[in-house]
Parts: structure tokens; sequence; C-alpha cells
């Protein structure tokens, strides 16, 4: 009515939000609602509604606080006027994912632009590097539109637009695909280095597992720039790759948003809220950690085995590059994720630590495979040294001229595992 101020209670899908307390919005005599000054557009307040014990930030934080508040002043990110007086622990964490996902994106940009622009950087396993890195680069761009336009506002999320649906089933789409390529990542390093040296009859090993067609004469390299060879061609290899990475996704997303669409209760504030249909993309999830897990452990075993019957001192030198082999391929094969479900009670003070590592460690995985795959990748040094000399002779030496026997290392096989 006119003249009135309408109450309702708190929604419980923004985090921070108490849904026992009350929200209110207030009606103009003449029959307006309340306009803010700032934005222009019909305003409810929240304010009511912030839950006090997420007002304070654990003081060993403090310093992560005016980091992201520094980079939001950098990038000119602004809030929305409903959210500037919401708790400062979840204003933090969301400004450590669109931070996080900002930096990510940028670096694998950086990289995408690298891996396309020397023709050296021509094999399967580029390849696959590169349907990661596009396929994190997408996921964190939307990953940055959904903070930014759908859960800093709670005015979209209450309007449960088709626009903010489709977002939705589109991050969860490339959710999969980031996953499934990391596995695609997984299953090549796999079958390169294990397969190779436990089997002797490959077109009978996958037959019996992966029914895919393959030959016993070499036709792909596994080195960028030259080397050792193996047993499945590059076009074969890479079809099956693209259809597990980027079109499975497809089948399992659209069956996701169908049985989800056929729940009332599901279909509200954006597809925000939790979801029984949810399983249809966990399972499979679950199913390439679990798989990749594998495939970090066989990589390991072969790497100590080998070992152990060329070194003369196995034991510390196997334990090195185990633990570099290790530590490398967690962030490639996306087992860190693993961890993400071991999460504290809510209430409990462990609950912020957890919220902040995790938007840390999700939101900066790009990142981190930009370092570990494209920066500090072998191939990518030897091109880039190799271009530059051509310009710069006096300041940068043509790595054949040095003393690694004309050969460039490869990250997947004698950088990561050094085995080959």
């Amino acid at each position: 009515m006119a003249g009135t101020v309408a109450e309702n209670f708190c929604p419980k899908f923004v985090l921070g939000f108490d849904p026992r307390r009350m929200a209110y919005r207030t009606c103009h005599e003449n029959g307006s609602w309340f306009v803010h000054p700032l934005s222009g557009r019909e305003w409810s307040n929240y304010t009511n509604c912030i839950d006090t014990e997420d007002m304070q930030v654990p003081a060993v934080v403090d310093v992560v606080l005016v980091f992201f508040i520094s980079l939001r002043i950098i990038f000119k990110f602004h809030t929305s006027p409903g959210v500037n007086s919401c708790p400062k622990l979840r204003r933090l964490v969301n400004d450590i994912y669109i931070g996080g996902y900002t930096v990510s994106f940028l670096t694998l940009i950086i990289s995408l632009c690298i891996f396309h622009s020397f023709r050296t950087l021509k094999c399967t396993r580029i390849r696959i590097h590169i349907h990661l890195f596009t396929s994190l680069a997408l996921s964190c761009l939307f990953w940055i539109v959904w903070y930014k336009f759908v859960v800093e506002d709670p005015d979209v999320l209450h309007a449960n637009t088709s626009w903010c649906v489709g977002l939705h089933i589109l991050l969860h789409y490339l959710m999969l695909v980031n996953y499934f390529w990391m596995f695609c990542e997984g299953l090549h390093l796999h079958l390169v280095l294990v397969i190779v040296i436990r089997f002797n009859s490959i077109r009978l090993i996958f037959a019996l597992f992966f029914l895919l067609p393959y030959t016993h004469l070499p036709h792909a390299h596994t080195r960028c720039a030259g080397g050792k060879k193996v047993f499945i061609k590059d076009i074969v290899a890479m079809r099956w790759f693209v259809t597990i990475g980027w079109i499975l996704p497809v089948a399992l997303v659209t069956l996701y948003a169908l049985v989800r669409n056929t729940q009332p209760l599901d279909t509200e504030h954006c597809w925000m809220n939790e979801s029984h249909a949810m399983w249809l993309l966990t399972v499979p999830v679950c199913f390439s950690l679990v798989t990749s897990l594998v495939f970090l452990i066989n990589v390991v075993r072969v790497l100590l085995t080998k070992l152990s019957s060329t070194s003369p001192h196995p034991a510390p030198l196997g334990l090195r590059k185990a633990t570099r082999a290790t530590l490398i391929l967690i962030p490639l094969f996306g087992l860190q994720h693993i961890l993400l479900p071991l999460r504290p009670e809510k209430g409990c003070s462990l609950e912020r630590y957890y919220q902040i590592g995790a938007a840390l460690l999700i939101s900066l995985q790009g990142l981190c495979v930009s370092c570990l795959f494209c920066f500090a990748n072998h191939d990518v040094i030897f091109a880039v040294q190799c271009y530059l000399s051509r310009f710069f002779p006096d300041l940068v030496t043509h790595p054949f001229l040095e003393s690694n026997g004309g050969q460039p290392a490869t990250q997947s096989r004698d950088v990561v595992v050094n085995v080959g």
C-alpha cells in the first residue's frame, strides 16, 4: 500500500545474511518504490539482514583484506549499494574470488598467446595444455561476471531472470570442462609414461580399457622440439580428448538442467540453492579426480622404479624427484580440489580460514598452471630463447650452443618426472 513499509524475511540464499531477520522496502505516497540515490534503481534495504557474527575477520588475514581492497581500487571494481554494508568476511571472500580469477585470466591469456606464437610448440601435450588453459580462462571470465552481477546484487537473485539461470548452467558446464581436461592431462601422461613402459602389446591394452583405434607404428611425437615417439596418432588422440573435454560435458549439463528444471523449489534464486540434481555433476567430477589420483600414483611409482635401477643413490634422488613430480602435477590434474569437501562445521572458528583458503585455492589455479606449464615450461623457454637470440645474440645465447646436447627438455616427461 502507498505510504507504507513492506517487510519480509531476509533471503537465506545470500551469504552473510541471517534469514531470521527482516528486510524492508519503502513505498512512497504516490505508489512508487524508494529509489536509491546512487544507483538510481528501486532498492530494498537489506542492512538489517547482516549476520553480525561474520563482521569480524581474523587478524591474520588483515593483510589479505588490504591487498584485495587495493586490487578492487586498481581494477575499479564497484559494488552495488546493497553490498556496501555486507559483512567484512563475505566481502573479503568475494574480493578474493574476483581478484584471483582476474589474475588467473590475465596469465592464462598470456600463456595462450605464447603457445600459439611458436611453431615448435605443436604437439599433443601442448595442444592439451591449450584446451585446458582455454577452459580455465573462460571459467575465470564468467565467474567474474557471476560474482559482480549476480552474487553482489540480491535483486538479481530474487528476480531469477533467464540470463542468470543461463549463466549458472554455463558455469557448471565450464566446471565439468575444466575437470575433464585435467583428466585428459593425466590420461595422456599416464599413457605415454606408464602404459608404454609396462606393456608391449599396445593395441590389446587400449582395446580392453579404452576401446580406441591404435596402431603399433610410431606416429606421434611426445616431444615438441624433437625426441622420442609414441604409439598413437596425434589426430586420433586429440579427437578423443576433445570428445571427452568439450562434448561429454554438454550431455551431462543438459541432463542436469532438464532434471533440475522439473523441481520448482530448485529453480529459484538463479539456481544458487543446493539441489539433489547436482549429483549428476558431482559423480563425474569425483570420478575424474579419483582417476587422476591413480594416474599420479602410477607416474610417481614408475619414477621411483626407474631411478632405483639407474641411480647410484636411489633413495634420496628418487624421493626428491617424486616429491617434485607430485607438487608439479597436483595443480595440473586438479587434485587440490580433493581437499575442498573437508569443510569445518558451520559456525566453527576454522570455517573463516577455510573460506579464505578455498577462495585462494580455486581462483588462483589458472595462475599456478600458467607459471608451472607455460612460463617455466622448458619447451617455451627453449622457443623464446631461440627467438630472442636472433635479435639479441649478445644478450641471449642460443640454446643449441649451451652444453645440453642440443636437445630441449620437455615438461611432462623430462622436467616433471625426468624419466625419459
